[in-house]
């Protein structure tokens, strides 16, 4: 194998790899502390962050108590579309005090989450310019939206899109990738360090 073909096959497989390994579907808003009833009004929204298509069916939304929704079949949300799934249909009650939430596809593996602690009365945890932070405007099935004063009177959102550490009852830490971007850099990393290995491998049997 000349440097040239080696060159062009690793290129490949790193643009495989970074394509599979970035999140499209994501949390863009949660309602975790309705007025009135919590059984009632809560809400969980995802959204295709994607220029195409992605088949959600059979897909689940989980939280710390084990919780689980499956998303039923049939379900395809098309480019930038956003799904509005209530308690009603969930059956999944948020913590007003502490939760995290998972994604997961029809294969079981992890593609996001989201965490928070002391939820305010009649405010979405929502995701603006990829930062979570309370909203005061409700926008089920819309874009999010917030007001300037916001950003600068919203509580600290307890949300790691890198590892994060959580407590499912049994006082083991378990650590979630959940950045896209991280996991880019983390295979980015592992195809280049293979590469040269590969690399001096190639040279060492080509003088042999």
């Amino acid at each position: 194998m000349n440097r040239k073909n080696f060159f062009i096959y690793f290129c490949f497989f790193l643009f495989l790899f970074c394509y599979k390994t970035k999140a499209s579907i994501i949390f863009n808003e949660i309602l975790p502390n309705p007025k009135g009833s919590d059984k009632e009004n809560e809400w969980i929204e995802l959204k295709n962050d994607s220029d195409k298509a992605i088949d959600i069916s059979n897909w689940s939304i989980s939280d710390l108590s084990k919780r689980i929704f499956k998303i039923p079949k049939d379900k395809k949300l098309g480019p930038k579309e956003i799904i509005v799934f209530k308690s009603k249909e969930t059956k999944i009650i948020l913590n007003n005090d502490k939760e995290t939430l998972f994604l997961k596809d029809d294969k079981n593996n992890l593609i996001d989450s989201l965490s928070y602690n002391n939820a305010p009365e009649n405010k979405s945890f929502c995701k603006i310019e990829n930062q979570w932070q309370w909203c005061s405007i409700l926008t089920p099935g819309k874009e999010n939206q917030f007001q300037n004063l916001e950003l600068k009177n919203n509580l600290k959102a307890e949300i790691k899109n890198t590892f994060q550490n959580y407590n499912q009852g049994e006082n083991n830490k378990i650590f979630i990738l959940s950045n896209s971007k991280i996991i880019f850099l983390i295979g980015f990393f592992i195809a280049l360090f293979s590469a040269i290995i590969v690399f001096f491998l190639n040279n060492y049997f080509e003088r042999k």
